[in-house]
């Protein structure tokens, strides 16, 4: 038998060749009407993988504490790579009580006369396990929205990547309360240090595997907050923990255990307090006209090495079957987070879709443009 070596999904790897067979169905899009198609592996080769999911989502939340209590955070003395920016200013930045750096990444210009009296709209960027800032900028995140940028795929805006150490976006009551910290903290901390809109419609949250699961679930349990969401090879787990073969449900529960997280999950895992924390859930539970009011984008690979394609495909079914627009990839020969190659051409289409959201809330609330003729996806941003 072949041997299989197990390394953490945020350490990305290549993707497995060969083609599974496909089928197709119907896509519910923001951007397009009719709905347009995509195209799903009847038989994905991640399936073999899936036993990892509880594994991967437990592991990173043992790990998550750990970090917590020990403040060193990875890339924090590690120099920063020299890359060109045209249209952004880096500058890196501590928030203190908590202790948290960032990258960010401001309007080239910002901070010239003519622009005082300019704000921004804002994203958040939530990283994966064994991450940090440097991730999305060395890895070609930046050069990604600097192009961007420079072709006008995206208005001007302030764009912060966070540093969590190992991350898993609840509030445990031990070291950061990370929930709270994007929700209440970093607002607060990016209006007084830059000038940044505070409208809901002009805030955006994206990030990869469990910042991809952190951004949704995120976004879900706070539209008040963020009108846009935006999520790649998201680390999602089952709605109902039960549903876990019982090898599993035993596995995770002693994660929690361990890591000390009965407060949100309960001891044993209560499937109401878990509910609360899952996008899969959350998609099930809240309500319809609620949800609707954020825009959704996410994708995921066919050949995502850690099985998240299948639960990522199942959140595009409950919002479909419940009438929620959103935007879904599944992306064809597509890898896990940055070592597979295909997250950096997915940026495209994730930032591209927040650009055009913050553009529609600007023409809205000031009433200088209407939106792009036939584009739905403009014309939902402002709700």
């Amino acid at each position: 038998m072949r041997r299989q070596n197990l390394v953490h999904p945020d350490h990305g790897g290549r993707p497995p060749h060969g083609s599974p067979h496909r089928e197709t169905l119907r896509q519910t899009s923001l951007r397009e009407t009719p709905a347009s198609l995509v195209t799903v592996p009847a038989r994905s080769r991640t399936e073999p993988m899936a036993h990892l999911l509880p594994f991967v989502f437990s592991f990173s939340l043992v790990a998550a504490l750990a970090a917590q209590s020990d403040r060193r955070r990875e890339g924090r003395n590690a120099p920063v790579p020299e890359i060109k920016l045209e249209h952004f200013v880096y500058e890196e930045v501590e928030m203190e009580s908590p202790s948290v750096r960032m990258g960010v990444y401001l309007p080239r210009g910002h901070a010239d006369e003519a622009s005082a009296d300019e704000r921004y709209p804002w994203v958040v960027w939530l990283h994966g396990r064994n991450e940090s800032h440097h991730k999305f900028h060395r890895d070609g995140g930046a050069r990604v929205l600097d192009e961007l940028r420079g072709k006008g795929e995206i208005p001007e805006l302030v764009f912060v990547a966070l540093t969590l150490g190992n991350p898993i976006y609840v509030d445990t009551g031990r070291g950061v309360d990370q929930e709270k910290l994007i929700t209440e903290r970093l607002p607060a901390f990016l209006a007084e240090k830059y000038r940044v809109k505070n409208e809901r419609t002009a805030r955006a949250v994206m990030g990869v595997s469990m910042g991809g699961f952190g951004a949704l679930k995120i976004a879900m349990r706070h539209p008040d907050l963020f009108a846009t969401v935006a999520a790649h090879s998201s680390a999602l787990m089952p709605a109902d923990p039960e549903s876990l073969q019982p090898p599993y449900q035993r596995q995770v529960q002693r994660m929690v255990e361990r890591g000390g997280l009965d407060a949100v999950f309960g001891n044993p895992i209560d499937k109401e307090k878990w509910a609360q924390h899952m996008p899969l859930a959350l998609a099930a539970s809240m309500d319809t006209e609620e949800l609707s009011r954020l825009a959704i984008y996410f994708d995921a690979g066919t050949e995502d090495r850690y099985g998240f394609g299948p639960p990522n495909q199942k959140l595009h079914e409950v919002l479909k079957e419940r009438g929620v627009p959103h935007e879904f990839e599944l992306v064809q020969g597509g890898g896990h987070s940055w070592g597979s190659g295909s997250l950096q051409k997915q940026l495209v289409k994730s930032l591209t879709f927040v650009g055009k959201r913050f553009v529609a809330a600007e023409a809205a609330s000031t009433g200088t443009a209407a939106p792009a003729a036939g584009d739905k996806a403009s014309a939902e941003a402002g709700r």
